[in-house]
């Protein structure tokens, strides 16, 4: 079975990231087509060997003419589109209309909230949104990332939620997950995402100043990059506690900082809809933070395997975080950080990629 993946660009991301895994893992033929941007992760696809195809460097007519000639050519059985927005919507339903042998698949990574529309300007939003709903309407199936997911979809546009199967992400388990007794009176706080406003980095800085300023020891290591990157260092120097917060940009390898961790903290401010870095750090069983958006309490049961705090709320993370510093090496520590790696082991990257490859296989 041969199977086309549409993404707008190659960069680091978790959609790429999840791509990328599929190359790896899926018995399946996978190939992957980039249509607006490489990138990182498009680069090590094509080091490691994976199929991709690069066609950003062409105009949208001559991309759109290159496309089909691809999918006639290679006669792919599925065609499956991840990122968002009304361009690739509009190569994506071009595909549909033209190829009707081909199983179409929407990928649904994102919850739906209008305020986090993809589109910059109203009328963008608006588009986007119409085109979102053709997307939808004319696949043949739709895949979401949590139980949250589907219902925001299935509430807002009506869609039969039979047509849309949950497959929870996944992430390669590590063989036996590490934990370090970390006897310092310093603890180490973990970050690891985009730097962007939804992702509740300011909510975590603020909370931070909170603990330095109540006498707690603790430092903040944040992983990843984004278009507020600049904005939350000044914040972070504003703040006061610049020296404490340890700005380390994209990181692809992140074993190290794991390894150094005692809590690793996820703090989104919207509806997420997975957190596959929660799944991460509960594999490496360290103590996970994530607020109580979206499909988090789908992999984090609060003071069982984690711990959970009011979205956007910084005095209630400050509070949870403290509740963290002080179970630090102790037996309620290790419990529950083993329940973690115990819950995270439901989300091994084989189990998904099975799951996914087994939907694209039903007959159309």
């Amino acid at each position: 079975m041969k199977i086309l993946h549409l993404l707008s660009g190659g960069g680091i991301g978790g959609i790429e990231i999840l791509c990328r895994d599929i190359a790896r893992f899926g018995c399946e033929e996978h190939e992957f087509c980039f249509l607006y941007t490489g990138g990182e992760i498009a680069d090590k696809m094509e080091r490691e060997q994976f199929q991709i195809h690069r066609m950003y460097e062409k105009a949208a007519l001559k991309r759109a003419l290159s496309l089909i000639k691809l999918v006639k050519r290679k006669k792919y059985d599925v065609v499956i589109v991840h990122h968002e927005g009304a361009g690739i919507y509009t190569f994506y339903l071009m595909l549909i209309f033209l190829f009707h042998k081909v199983r179409f698949i929407k990928y649904l990574h994102c919850s739906f909230e209008w305020d986090y529309m993809h589109g910059k300007t109203e009328k963008k939003r608006k588009i986007n949104y119409k085109m979102l709903g053709c997307t939808l309407k004319y696949s043949d199936q739709a895949v979401a990332v949590s139980e949250f997911v589907k219902e925001s979809y299935s509430r807002e546009f009506g869609c039969d939620p039979t047509r849309i199967e949950v497959i929870y992400n996944g992430i390669q388990i590590p063989e036996n997950g590490r934990y370090f007794l970390n006897t310092g009176k310093l603890k180490k706080i973990l970050y690891v995402g985009r730097l962007v406003e939804v992702k509740g980095v300011r909510v975590l800085l603020y909370a931070l100043k909170n603990l330095l300023r109540d006498g707690e020891e603790a430092e903040l290591d944040i992983l990843g990059d984004g278009a507020q990157k600049e904005e939350f260092i000044q914040l972070a120097n504003e703040l006061g506690i610049g020296k404490y917060v340890h700005f380390r940009g994209k990181i692809l390898e992140k074993q190290r900082y794991f390894d150094e961790a005692d809590i690793f903290v996820y703090p989104p401010i919207w509806e997420e809809a997975f957190g596959i870095s929660v799944v991460e750090a509960m594999a490496q069983r360290k103590l996970c933070i994530a607020s109580r958006s979206g499909g988090i309490p789908e992999i984090i049961s609060d003071q069982k395997d984690g711990l959970l705090f009011e979205k956007g709320n910084i005095e209630d993370l400050t509070r949870v975080l403290k509740k963290a510093i002080h179970l630090c090496g102790t037996s309620e520590y290790e419990r529950m950080t083993e329940t973690g790696r115990k819950k995270a082991e439901q989300f091994d990257i084989n189990s998904m990629v099975r799951q996914l490859e087994n939907l694209c296989r039903n007959e159309k």
